[in-house]
């Protein structure tokens, strides 16, 4: 699918309510909008890097990057808050409780936004990633100052850390199944893309053969799973067993990096990437 609104910018997160519903962000302040038929150019009020987009309804979606930009959309327009030089939200999401999570002085950084106010800093890891989650259990990935792949499981209990394979190395994207039946985590390891997913109460790692890093993850079903990364990569997974058996690459017919993918069900999927690439299959 061609970009006429913009491509000029990367585009670096895709998330919506239905097939018609759908918001991309990306690089200087860019914000498109999909209706079904075509995508329009939403004045965001800003022109900073946007990293991330996500919502719970049709008139409330967030939007975050650099200069700790979150915005919010409430049906009509966008709102946005002062600039904070220094601070970087990478994601944005959760359950029940919903955060903008990224980094601040070299220390991982979250911002609760909902139920409550609430910031937490985290210097034993460099950043936050990405973000997904379902009622009272959300998950944080993200990575340490060496590339090691750090993970947090964020409940009525507080901030866990989860145990993960000496070698997960950094982890860049997350998504999981309504029912928490299957959560995957991709990333980047012993110079390869890597898959991690929970299985019999621990995390295995499914590494891809290309060396390309992995950037988003996401879904329409727990048997069909899209991962998207460097050049162009889609890697499918079309199978219930845990881990998946067999991860199969997929053609995407573009060479730009692709850093974030999104299905509202199993009849159509979205993902966009670098110089404005948007690409959907039906």
């Amino acid at each position: 699918m061609s970009n006429p609104a913009s491509s000029l910018y990367d585009l670096r997160s895709v998330w919506g309510t239905a097939s018609n519903d759908v918001w991309a962000v990306g690089d200087g302040g860019t914000i498109l909008h999909f209706n079904g038929t075509t995508w329009v150019r939403v004045n965001s009020g800003t022109s900073s890097n946007l990293r991330a987009v996500w919502g719970v309804a049709p008139k409330r979606v967030w939007a975050v990057g650099e200069k700790g930009t979150l915005l919010e959309y409430n049906g009509g327009s966008w709102s946005t808050r002062p600039v904070l030089v220094g601070r970087t939200y990478n994601g944005v999401g959760g359950g029940s409780a919903i955060y903008a999570v990224g980094e601040q002085l070299n220390s991982g950084y979250a911002e609760q936004l909902h139920p409550i106010s609430s910031t937490r800093s985290d210097p034993a890891t460099l950043r936050y990633n990405a973000i997904w989650g379902v009622g009272a259990t959300v998950y944080v990935v993200g990575q340490t100052s060496t590339a090691i792949g750090r993970m947090y499981k964020v409940g009525t209990g507080g901030w866990t850390s989860v145990s993960l394979p000496a070698t997960a190395g950094v982890l860049y994207g997350i998504w999981g199944t309504p029912a928490l039946e299957r959560v995957v985590v991709v990333g980047f390891d012993i110079g390869k893309g890597s898959v991690l997913e929970f299985n019999s109460g621990a995390w295995t790692i499914t590494r891809q053969a290309t060396g390309r890093p992995l950037y988003g993850v996401g879904g329409g079903a727990k048997d069909l799973i899209y991962a998207v990364g460097q050049g162009g990569f889609i890697w499918r997974c079309k199978s219930a067993s845990v881990p998946c058996k067999p991860w199969v690459p997929e053609a995407s017919g573009v060479v730009a990096d692709l850093y974030s993918v999104w299905a509202p069900n199993t009849s159509v999927v979205f993902a966009v990437g670098a110089k404005g690439t948007i690409l959907r299959k039906r």
